[in-house]
């Protein structure tokens, strides 16, 4: 019950602190709405690129808590958890590397890998992952 009043209250503050009607502020939500974004390098700056257009604070803070699954984390205690059961850490990190390069393989576009830095050389937060 306490969580449906929480929703009404959050959709209230929405209502009465809209942001402008632009694609921009859109853009900068979708990056702050995408997992665990408020673990990506350079975060700050974008989240103060997003306030000096005018975005709303707890818009903003909002969009990047519910964001947050803590992937890191959870693969973290996984690895602790297999330690417990016997296992050798050396084993562990071997078989979780294995895993990531061949997500990497399987996955990687270097079309999108280019365009993800910008024309300074630094990564474009706010196009990552599109």
């Amino acid at each position: 019950m306490a969580e449906a009043h929480t929703d009404d209250y959050e959709e209230e503050l929405e209502k009465e602190e809209d942001e402008p009607e632009d694609s921009s502020f859109q853009e900068y939500m979708n990056a702050f709405s995408k997992k665990d974004a408020v673990l990506e390098p350079g975060v700050i700056k974008v989240l103060e690129e997003y306030l000096d257009l005018g975005g709303n604070v707890e818009h903003g803070k909002r969009a990047l808590a519910r964001s947050y699954v803590g992937m890191p984390h959870v693969i973290n205690m996984l690895m602790d958890w297999l330690h417990l059961t016997g296992h050798k850490r050396k084993e562990i990190h071997a078989t979780v590397e294995n895993h990531l390069k061949s997500l990497v393989v399987k996955h990687f576009d270097p079309k999108k890998a280019d365009l993800i830095f910008t024309e300074e050389g630094s990564v474009s937060y706010v196009n990552y992952g599109n």
